[in-house]
């Protein structure tokens, strides 16, 4: 286990590090809900209620609705720090030649596409250098 404070900016809180040859494709809801936690705006204090199933004395089940105080959240920022994706060598394909001509701006979708072509879940010809 590493200390985040020892390789980044003392603001990094947690850190997650993953291997590259990963045993566990992402899918997309996993990439768009990582994605969507990099920038976050801050919360106020709130409520939150939840209807509770409470055992009263005689046994008997009773629905109660409970209220949890949350405290305020400051705004969080993250950033991904990943290897470059191997694109697949393909000059017919209009995404492909996209990414291969300098575009920067990857789409959630690809990245998946891509991901997948790195661990040969889809059909591959030559590598890409």
């Amino acid at each position: 286990k590493l200390s985040p404070s020892k390789l980044f900016h003392s603001d990094v809180g947690r850190a997650i590090f993953m291997e590259e040859n990963f045993s566990i494709s992402p899918n997309l809801d996993d990439v768009n809900f990582l994605v969507s936690e990099l920038n976050r705006r801050p919360f106020a204090k709130r409520t939150l209620k939840k209807d509770v199933r409470v055992e009263t004395s005689f046994g008997n089940e009773v629905v109660k609705r409970q209220k949890f105080r949350l405290p305020a959240e400051p705004p969080r920022r993250a950033a991904i720090l990943f290897s470059p994706l191997r694109i697949p060598n393909d000059p017919k394909n209009p995404t492909v030649m996209k990414y291969k001509n300098g575009d920067k701006k990857l789409k959630v979708n690809d990245a998946v596409k891509f991901m997948r072509y790195e661990l040969e879940l889809e059909g591959r010809e030559d590598e890409s250098s």
